[in-house]
């Protein structure tokens, strides 16, 4: 069964379950970096907004060997557990001073966005650009998000740096910057490996998880450069790149280091901070960013091959 088959037969088989009182289509959604996802939309009389259940991943389950049968359950299963978490009065939408505190912004890489850029409004800045969307609150997968399109723009009669200045105010207050430790986060993760290991079996349970983490710590820190590294993302740590462009994050660290910071960007969801000490390359650091992205990176997360630096001078992020 070829891709486009599994479609026909995934909507078919909803369809069957759920009758014909309620509307199933599936419509191709441009996503980050231009990449197209095929997804399952369900909405019936008494609803204006539907879960969406994104399709390819099942179709690479299915050429893995599962059935289609349990295919079809766990997208039915999915739904019927989500079906009712979405609430949301769509006339609202209509009103832009009745969901202008919902806005936010996100940031893209310009070049690997060029399609969706030439529908949705957007101020490019370096080599990325900033996108506006409304957050919708909702339980379903925590909170269900809008793309703003040019079309929104112009039936709320409204300009970019309007929905700009909205966004700019809003996203910091309810996407609030989260900036830790590097070596806070790899201690967190070894401390649940630990504990995983022997809860399995692995590892004995008289081991002191805090000397075994301590030990693998010192070990890397013994094999490492001591390059000091921070972590910058927002609460949701989803696109908390963009947290880069708060008032005064950047300002602030690089007060506290007393130097200049590099910024990594290690994907739409985060970024590296490292202050810039004598003999760092910046090209070598572009390197490391440039094989991250290759190896590590989904596509459709990727920021940006380039290093950015913050010049605590200028209050200023360059390239």
């Amino acid at each position: 069964m070829n891709y486009s088959e599994f479609l026909d037969y995934i909507k078919s088989s909803i369809t069957k379950i759920l009758g014909k009182e309620k509307n199933v289509n599936i419509t191709k959604i441009l996503k980050t970096n231009d990449i197209e996802y095929d997804a399952l939309t369900i909405l019936d009389a008494d609803s204006n907004i539907s879960p969406t259940i994104y399709l390819n991943q099942y179709y690479v389950d299915y050429m893995n060997g599962k059935s289609l049968g349990s295919i079809v359950n766990e997208i039915f299963g999915l739904y019927e557990e989500h079906q009712n978490s979405l609430q949301f009065d769509i006339e609202l939408f209509k009103d832009f001073n009745k969901i202008k505190t919902r806005i936010a912004y996100r940031i893209v890489n310009a070049e690997k966005n060029r399609k969706l850029l030439e529908d949705v409004p957007h101020i490019k800045k370096l080599d990325l650009a900033f996108i506006f969307y409304c957050i919708i609150d909702s339980d379903f997968l925590g909170s269900a998000t809008a793309v703003i399109h040019n079309s929104h723009l112009d039936m709320w009669d409204i300009s970019v740096e309007d929905i700009a200045k909205a966004a700019f105010k809003n996203t910091p207050k309810m996407l609030k910057a989260e900036l830790r430790n590097m070596n806070e986060i790899i201690r967190e993760m070894f401390i649940d490996d630990i504990q995983h290991q022997q809860i399995e079996g692995k590892i004995p349970l008289d081991i002191s998880i805090e000397d075994e983490t301590n030990s693998i710590i010192d070990n890397l820190d013994s094999n490492s450069n001591h390059v000091e590294m921070y972590v910058l993302t927002n609460c949701n740590k989803t696109y908390g790149a963009s947290c880069m462009f708060y008032k005064n994050i950047l300002k602030d660290f690089a007060k506290s280091k007393n130097s200049n910071i590099f910024i990594l960007p290690s994907s739409v969801h985060e970024v590296i901070l490292v202050p810039a000490v004598d003999g760092m390359m910046k090209n070598e650091l572009s390197l490391m960013v440039q094989d991250v992205n290759k190896e590590e990176v989904e596509e459709s997360e990727i920021l940006s091959n380039h290093v950015y630096i913050y010049d605590k001078d200028s209050d200023e992020v360059i390239m």
